[in-house]
């Protein structure tokens, strides 16, 4: 299929945004890349591990970086531009706690991962072992999960009872059916 054989429709827009869809594309052809899942995945940690989170926004919309200047997201440790609500930041719950203990996290799983592509030749077992050190084990998802809610999260607030102890639920209720 040559380049000019497909067609689009003219722009739609919704709420500003081009959502159009070409139904019909050129084929794509194979990737050159030849690298490994493993030096992929490697590749991706490095990224942002080193990505400035300080300053950038990660998006896929363009070449040039993003700022949280441009944005005006200054009160997240991480920001990532909804690809289709330009306005909305999908990490805008993060905390700063959670925010390092997922840093740390991809810290930690790089050197893992750095030490077993260190070894000349892998063994099957090298692989599953590797694997093993990444997952949490069964019984310790629950023991592993209080350590991280005391320290990395902020406590819950009590939620509080909308008027006359009718809950959010009973609420939308209420307001769609006088609406």
């Amino acid at each position: 299929m040559e380049k000019d054989d497909f067609t689009c429709p003219e722009k739609f827009l919704v709420d500003g945004y081009d959502t159009r869809f070409c139904h019909s594309i050129p084929s794509i052809e194979g990737s050159k890349n030849k690298d490994s899942l493993a030096t992929l995945f490697a590749g991706f940690l490095d990224y942002y591990i080193h990505f400035d989170w300080n300053s950038n926004v990660v998006q896929i919309r363009r070449s040039e970086n993003l700022t949280k200047t441009e944005k005006k997201w200054f009160d997240c440790p991480f920001c990532i531009e909804d690809p289709f609500k330009l306005h909305h930041n999908l990490t805008s719950a993060v905390s700063y706690n959670v925010a390092q203990f997922i840093m740390d996290t991809m810290c930690q799983t790089r050197q893992k991962l750095g030490q077993l592509k260190a070894k000349k030749e892998l063994t099957f077992n090298d692989v599953q072992a590797f694997l093993e050190s990444c997952r949490l084990p069964h019984n310790r998802v629950l023991s592993v999960t209080r350590v991280v809610k005391q320290r990395y999260m902020k406590p819950e607030k009590k939620k509080k009872k909308l008027g006359n102890n009718v809950g959010p639920k009973e609420l939308s209720l209420v307001i769609n059916h006088k609406v």
